[in-house]
């Protein structure tokens, strides 16, 4: 007979997380997942960062302003920017006038 694969689930987990056997449980059959690959996360955003269209940047702590920033966002932090058309902006402000 061949056994019946489930879905394949992904979690995120932090090193005291990993401690608790119980969320590598499956909840219907009561049996361990098997782990398949087990990848630490700065490695996974330094190997998949491009296929999100984003750009990479490491901030060090040892300048005071970079100590904020890691302290600030636990280790990790994001700046969103989208491209912005100026001259429809302008539009906008003259319409307004």
């Amino acid at each position: 007979m061949k056994a019946t694969e489930g879905p394949e689930v992904v979690l995120n987990t932090t090193k005291l997380q990993e401690q608790d056997r119980e969320q590598f449980m499956d909840k219907t059959s009561g049996q361990e997942m098997e782990v398949i690959e087990q990848q630490p996360f700065l490695e996974w955003l330094a190997e998949k960062y491009k296929d999100f269209g984003a750009t990479l940047e490491f901030v060090s702590d040892r300048s005071s302003e970079g100590n904020q920033f890691v302290k600030g966002f636990g280790g990790i932090g994001g700046i969103l920017r989208y491209k912005v058309n100026f001259e429809q902006l302008q539009d906008v402000d003259s319409e307004d006038e």
